[in-house]
């Protein structure tokens, strides 16, 4: 993008009255030198607003780098546009969820980029992130011995942040330890109050040859009770996968609790979530 002419600006259109940051960076570039130059604003309205205005005559104005990101807590549409002595040429539009960012720049041009920092495409009608999923692996063991049975609690660092109106598929692989095999567990998720859609399953070792299996989820914490025993003391696995369309901003988190008072259920470093945005 560059602006060639004194009648020529760059405009930022905003359809939301959402916070809304923008940042850019340009060259102005004559025969015989250049200079170096940026701006950048805040927009609270649904209106058009002047980022880069027309150059001087003689001078050619060379777009470098442009970041516009929704600060507001609801979807915001942009349309970045050259506006030439008033007649609008539309350059590039995005649709961008709350504290998602678009960004344009001279040498890769137009990108949009989640909450995550992730960047993503378009296929279709649906807005995905590029890559097949996004993982995190708990960094240390976390253990629930709670003194009342049956007490569900976060694994704490096996957790992704969600969007409201924004559909999710998840996938958990926990490895636990049992205190003893006499000693069950439960594994579940949480999530923002009331979500719009929640279905998920889950299974984890009963005996050696047998297992608990959980379908039809629908709701946060299921089930409500532990399971009898443990394969192994030091050898189980927790799998817990579904889908989530939350109507809240805010996590989802894998939770378990022990059968037994006192009796450590303990989730290993290691362990993997992965999720995706779907929709």
């Amino acid at each position: 993008m560059r602006l060639g002419g004194t009648t020529e600006i760059l405009e930022l259109q905003t359809g939301a009255a959402q916070s809304t940051d923008w940042q850019v960076s340009y060259v102005d570039i004559d025969a015989a030198s250049s200079a170096a130059f940026e701006a950048d604003g805040n927009v609270t309205t649904a209106t058009t607003t002047t980022i880069v205005g027309a150059p001087a005559s003689g001078i050619v104005r060379q777009i470098q780098w442009l970041l516009v990101r929704n600060k507001g807590a609801a979807s915001q549409t942009i349309t970045i546009k050259k506006d030439i002595a008033g007649t609008e040429r539309l350059a590039h539009q995005a649709i961008l969820a709350p504290g998602e960012s678009f960004e344009w720049s001279h040498n890769s041009g137009a990108k949009c980029y989640d909450t995550l920092g992730s960047l993503k495409r378009s296929l279709g009608n649906q807005v995905i992130q590029v890559g097949l999923s996004t993982r995190v692996i708990l960094a240390s063991d976390v253990t629930n011995n709670n003194a009342v049975a049956n007490t569900i609690a976060d694994v704490t660092g096996l957790s992704f942040a969600v969007n409201a109106g924004e559909k999710y598929w998840f996938h958990a692989v926990v490895m636990y330890t049992a205190a003893a095999t006499t000693t069950g567990s439960r594994w579940s998720i949480n999530c923002p109050a009331s979500p719009t859609q929640l279905m998920y399953q889950s299974e984890y070792s009963l005996t050696a040859t047998t297992k608990t299996f959980n379908s039809g989820l629908a709701a946060v914490d299921l089930p409500a009770a532990s399971s009898a025993s443990s394969a192994a003391t030091n050898s189980n696995l927790a799998i817990i996968e579904g889908y989530v369309l939350p109507s809240a901003s805010g996590t989802v988190i894998v939770r378990f609790a022990s059968e037994i008072a006192s009796s450590a259920i303990v989730a290993k470093a290691g362990s993997v979530l992965e999720w995706i945005r779907v929709a």
